[in-house]
């Protein structure tokens, strides 16, 4: 509600609010999408976005009161400018007058979301300072800034948001419903491996220890049981943790980073107390593929107490958060892995692996076109088909409105011509293209087939000619877009002039 107040047009009370957080636009459109934010204009040409945090997230402040900051967002995920539009938080109690929360927001213009963003002073990389003798009403606005701009970032499908995490791009992260902790475990969305006394008995002895611990306990006794699930969707992981422990720390964490949760019941502790002193935790460690990767106590998060409905009093609880770096592709299966270890009679250790498969419920993926093959009349009048492209492009490329809502493309005009989807400046190659593809446009017909989608928001051309084409741009539904304009072998048309019979625009 509040951005349908704001978007008046000029001369409404929201007019100037609007242009203080994205001062270069002379226009704003009418709130869109999921989550919601106004497009910002230059004339026809897409600048970015304004979003309120508070509509996007929900966001909260201290104790739960309600904050909001209207921020401005650019194509390439910079902040254009932040401002507070509502605070509750207990300010003046600590001295500080009403100026302080309006200043700290202010300090994210700028500042790119699509990268890291550090509360306090860092050595190298984005940061911000924190309000003396208020840190917690900081993280609580640094949170609902990040968490609501870089979630429209990836509602858009801006590539600058996309390029982090592997298959963290192919996951939906911010749908979100309360849900309890059976639901969670009833289809997947978390794992257990429950490993009795006389299992962990018998893999001890077959690994060498004749008489371990684990015997001296009933047989059917829970000698461990461990949960795992990927805590990185908000479907899970904002059910497990709470709403604002998600939002911070995926806030806190650098784009692209995956939370990985562990829990564990039983006599056995899958942290053990080697951590404290080496920063290693030598029980656990994932597996995917051919890697492995290593929990530290960097990564580490103690979590006190699930917030699910139903979910159990775990002995222990703990997030982990994997950068991109760690090479965790979440949409790919991976398992945790428990080392139960106990001393042999002639020394060294004897060591039973257990290991918990975990693959993310289908549920929690962005849904994807289905292919299928459309036939069109081509140049010759022979029907030809075409593949729908794959949902790896649509997820960061939405073809332009029209009646029939197409994204077109042609065959390459000669081999090597390597074709992409460039949006707004920044080029996705590959990803679910057909290797013959050389040209994608919107409107008209190409001198091949077409592609439907549904949802058509916006596009870009690119034209396979000569190899003297440069590169210019053209206002394409709103949406500053490039495209390249050859007619056959000819030569590019001039800068400035209108394009060719054969370069369709949108």
């Amino acid at each position: 509600m509040l951005l349908l107040v704001l978007a008046g047009g000029a001369g409404a009370p929201g007019d100037a609010v609007l242009r203080q957080v994205f001062p270069a636009a002379d226009r704003f459109g009418a709130p869109e999408d999921t989550p919601p934010a106004m497009p910002a204009y230059d004339g026809d040409r897409l600048l970015g976005y304004v979003l309120s945090t508070k509509e996007v997230t929900g966001g909260g402040g201290y104790g739960t009161r309600p904050l909001d900051v209207l921020v401005g967002l650019g194509l390439d995920c910079r902040i254009t400018g932040a401002e507070l539009l509502e605070q509750h938080e207990p300010i003046l109690m600590l001295g500080l007058g009403p100026g302080a929360l309006a200043g700290f927001v202010r300090q994210y213009a700028g500042l790119d979301v699509a990268r890291r963003i550090r509360i306090g002073a860092a050595a190298e990389g984005q940061s911000v300072q924190a309000i003396s003798r208020a840190t917690i009403s900081s993280f609580a606005l640094h949170d609902a800034i990040l968490g609501a701009a870089r979630a429209v970032a990836r509602g858009r499908g801006l590539p600058c948001a996309l390029g982090g995490g592997g298959g963290t791009a192919r996951i939906e992260l911010d749908a979100f419903q309360p849900e309890g902790w059976e639901a969670l475990r009833e289809d997947g969305s978390i794992a257990r491996l429950r490993i009795t006394a006389a299992e962990a008995a018998a893999a001890l002895r077959r690994a060498g220890a004749p008489n371990p611990a684990a015997a001296l306990l009933p047989p059917a006794a829970n000698y461990a049981t461990l949960y795992t699930a990927l805590a990185t969707p908000a479907q899970i992981g904002a059910n497990l943790l709470g709403q604002a422990e998600h939002a911070r720390l995926l806030a806190d964490a650098a784009p692209g980073s995956n939370l990985v949760f562990i829990g564990g019941e039983g006599a056995y502790s899958f942290k053990g107390t080697a951590w404290v002193r080496s920063g290693v935790f030598d029980r656990v460690q994932i597996v995917q593929g051919e890697r492995t990767i290593g929990l530290v106590a960097a990564q580490h998060h103690q979590v006190e107490r699930l917030r699910a409905a139903g979910a159990p009093e775990l002995r222990e609880a703990a997030i982990f958060v994997l950068s991109p770096e760690s090479g965790l592709d979440p949409a790919a299966p991976w398992r945790l892995e428990l080392a139960i270890t106990e001393r042999r009679p002639e020394g060294g250790p004897a060591m039973a692996i257990f290991a918990l498969p975990y693959t993310l419920p289908e549920r929690h993926f962005r849904p994807a076109p289905p292919a299928e093959a459309m036939p069109e009349e081509s140049e010759g009048g022979h029907a030809v088909m075409a593949p729908r492209l794959g949902g790896a492009i649509r997820a960061a490329y939405r073809p332009c409105p029209g009646a029939a809502g197409a994204l077109r493309h042609a065959d390459a005009a000669g081999p090597g011509v390597a074709a992409a989807a460039l949006v707004a400046g920044a080029p996705l190659r590959g990803a679910g293209l057909h290797p013959g593809l050389a040209r994608l446009a919107c409107g008209g017909r190409s001198s091949r087939s077409s592609i439907s989608f549904p949802s058509p928001r916006r596009c870009a051309w690119i034209s396979a000619g000569s190899p003297s084409c440069s590169t210019r741009w053209a206002s394409c539904s709103g949406a500053s877009l490039p495209w390249r304009c050859c007619s056959g072998g000819a030569a590019c048309s001039a800068a400035g002039s209108a394009p060719s019979a054969r370069c369709r625009n949108c």
